[in-house]
């Protein structure tokens, strides 16, 4: 016979019950205390801030920063190429923040490829923009320019495009700051007055002496965009009478504008009695990705050391293979080093005679 549970009984076991939830409840309050506030002893501390994750990089810097690599030759092979057409195939607005952060890096380079070749892009990028886009990226565009290869260049084109954003023709003939020549000069005030296109080879020579900032770079890149010899033959001029700081540019746009012509242009430039044509050829030929293998490894012999300089990084960015001169090197290490260049293309051409 089961004895029915005393009243005595029934309290204690609700007692116990009670006493059991209010001690998992207790746990649980606890537990969301320790997770609010994780340092004991200070339960009004705030949970730390989480760090912010990094972001990603921008697609397009990585596209700009892999072509710099590649244009100064250190990204190579295949990986090169693709960098390069990468870049070659930037044809949006969407670019442009990524290519003025390119430019703000290259200008620190002392080598005119990226930094030419990336100013060429965004030129043409921002002739299409709106005037929010403009006004960006003239405030994004590096300022201290001074002591730095291509800061001049850098400084020249900000005029250009405060030019642009204020919807000015980039070649307008403005009074202010206009030139150095003494006031009144006619030469100066027949340019003053007259459309660049019709300014005799006299008035584009002066201009080179005279003209500075970005009424200069104005005038030297509608040289570069001009057809014919002229141009070429006018631009290699104003290499040697632009100012000192100015000599990069002119030197890099001549580069340019070779790198448009035929390879059998190139191949009679590389050859010219003129050495600041040789050393635009040579670069030219690495701009173009002309097969001009063994005219560089020729012109790594040059008496000239830039001419020599231009041809082994060409030939580094197109072969993806080094074998010198170095910087610095005497005649007898670029004949040395042309050599080399030249058994390294037997040894390739052999080799794809015997694949085929």
């Amino acid at each position: 016979m089961r004895l029915k549970p005393s009243f005595t009984h029934q309290s204690r076991a609700l007692e116990i019950l009670v006493a059991l939830l209010t001690t998992l409840a207790l746990g649980r309050s606890a537990s969301a205390q320790v997770a609010d506030n994780p340092e004991p002893g200070n339960a009004d501390k705030k949970p730390a801030a989480k760090a912010p994750a990094k972001s990603k990089p921008d697609q397009y810097d990585v596209i700009v920063n892999k072509f710099i690599d590649y244009d100064v030759g250190r990204l190579r092979g295949q990986a090169g190429w693709e960098a390069r057409d990468a870049f070659s195939r930037l044809n949006t607005t969407d670019a442009i923040p990524a290519l003025i952060r390119g430019l703000n890096r290259a200008v620190e380079i002392n080598n005119s490829c990226p930094v030419m070749v990336i100013a060429s892009k965004l030129q043409q990028l921002m002739m299409k923009a709106d005037q929010a886009t403009l006004r960006d990226a003239l405030a994004s565009l590096e300022t201290t320019t001074a002591n730095k290869p291509f800061g001049n260049y850098l400084a020249s084109m900000r005029q250009m495009l405060e030019n642009v954003s204020e919807g000015r023709n980039p070649h307008e003939r403005r009074e202010e700051g206009s030139s150095t020549m003494r006031a009144g000069d006619p030469a100066e005030l027949r340019r003053r007055h007259t459309p660049v296109e019709r300014w005799s080879e006299a008035d584009i020579r002066s201009a080179f002496t005279t003209e500075k900032g970005a009424k200069l770079l104005n005038l030297l890149e509608f040289l570069r965009k001009q057809p014919g010899d002229d141009s070429v033959r006018l631009l290699a001029e104003a290499v040697n009478l632009v100012s000192e700081d100015m000599k990069p540019t002119a030197r890099g746009l001549l580069a340019q504008r070779l790198s448009e012509v035929t390879d059998d242009s190139l191949r009679q430039h590389l050859q010219s009695k003129n050495g600041e044509l040789r050393a635009a050829a040579a670069m030219a030929v690495g701009y173009k990705a002309s097969p001009l293998y063994r005219e560089l490894a020729k012109a790594i012999r040059d008496g000239d050391s830039r001419v020599s300089a231009n041809a082994h990084a060409s030939l580094v960015k197109l072969l993806g293979e080094d074998l010198g001169p170095r910087e610095g090197s005497n005649v007898a290490e670029r004949f040395d080093a042309a050599k080399r260049w030249e058994t390294f293309l037997d040894e390739r051409d052999k080799s794809a005679a015997g694949k085929s």
